[in-house]
């Protein structure tokens, strides 16, 4: 009897189970958060624009996020979110809208946009894209708090989901 004790004690606990289950748990959470008609985007969708999230950062002040548009088979349009001083906020194409959502259901507004590589971005924000073109957008909205880690870039009805998390430090020989 004292053998099995021994046994059940010394049982080592399945972090990775645990994580892939925290992981789920949290996703489905934030699904629960998603507008009716957000699209879910993932590798197997069929439109001719894609849209990839090349990175997400906290920074002191800020969150930047990267995005990448490119098309597939043939040119389409990329829209930009332009910001409506009669509205008062960030708009695509007059009616849709870019934010982030965290694991809480917690809305962050775009404060500001811009290209990388240094492509100039029109003043109506649309961008002709030719098949096997892409642009480089940065979304900078307020500073994540540091209890996310998860989240999902909703913009205009395509949802790209991220995360935060960083893998722990293990420091050998202590």
């Amino acid at each position: 009897m004292v053998l099995l004790l021994l046994c059940v004690s010394c049982a080592k606990r399945d972090l990775e189970a645990e994580r892939r289950a925290a992981v789920t748990a949290t996703w489905a959470k934030l699904q629960a958060c998603l507008p009716a008609q957000t699209t879910l985007q993932n590798a197997a969708d069929t439109e001719n624009l894609q849209l990839t999230l090349v990175s997400v950062v906290r920074e002191p002040n800020q969150t930047r996020v990267r995005l990448t548009a490119y098309v597939v088979r043939e040119s389409a349009e990329f829209s930009l979110p332009v910001y409506s001083l009669s509205r008062g906020r960030w708009l695509i194409r007059e009616s849709g809208r870019t934010y982030l959502l965290d694991e809480q259901c917690r809305e962050f507004k775009l404060k500001e946009r811009g290209t990388t590589a240094g492509q100039a971005v029109p003043v109506a924000g649309n961008l002709t894209l030719w098949p096997g073109q892409a642009v480089e957008a940065t979304l900078l909205f307020p500073r994540l708090p540091d209890d996310v880690q998860m989240g999902v870039l909703l913009y205009d009805g395509r949802a790209l989901s991220f995360s935060l998390w960083q893998a722990p430090v293990v420091v050998e020989g202590r």
